[in-house]
């Protein structure tokens, strides 16, 4: 707010700082075959639970995929 306090100190009463330095050069390419994934998502299912699907009305099954198991980018 806008008030004049004449005779008081000023009060901070939060602060933010951001720091930003060099990234690090990283093996990608060594890194891509380090995880059991693969282009393919279905081998990355682990199992199945109902979901809701309001315009149906009624629960129908729908795949649990393991998220570690799935390749960057997968959708």
């Amino acid at each position: 707010f806008e008030r004049i306090a004449p005779g008081n100190p000023v009060e901070a009463l939060s602060w933010r700082v951001s720091v930003a330095g060099p990234r690090p050069d990283l093996p990608l390419d060594r890194l891509a075959g380090s995880v059991d994934s693969t282009s393919d998502p279905t081998v990355a299912i682990k199992g199945e639970r109902p979901i809701y699907l309001p315009e149906q009305q009624s629960l129908v099954s729908a795949p649990v995929y393991d998220r570690y198991r799935l390749a960057p980018g997968a959708a």
